[in-house]
C-alpha cells in the first residue's frame, strides 16, 4: 500500500495535464460529446483566452471557418 500515495499524486497530475485543452473535432463539422454545433460556437466555448493559439484544435477549426465563409455563390451583381 505505499504505493497508494505514487498513484494518487500521478492520476491527479496526469487528469489535469488535459484540463482545459479543446476537444478533437473535424474542424468542418464539430460535434462534443454527440452534440454538433457551429465553428463559431466552438471557438466561442473551447477556444477563448490566449492560449488558445497554441492549440491546434482551435486553429484548424478557425481556418475551416474562414474557409467555409468564401464558399457559396456570389452575391447578386457581382
Amino acid at each position: 500500500m505505499k504505493s497508494a500515495p505514487l498513484l494518487v499524486f500521478v492520476l491527479a497530475f496526469g487528469a489535469g495535464a488535459s484540463y482545459g485543452a479543446a476537444p478533437s473535432v473535424d474542424p468542418h463539422h464539430p460535434v462534443v460529446d454527440g452534440k454538433p454545433m457551429t465553428q463559431a460556437e466552438y471557438l466561442k466555448k473551447y477556444c477563448a483566452g490566449p492560449e488558445s493559439a497554441k492549440d491546434s484544435t482551435c486553429v484548424a477549426v478557425s481556418k475551416a471557418l474562414n474557409a467555409d465563409a468564401t464558399k457559396g455563390k456570389l452575391p447578386k451583381g457581382w
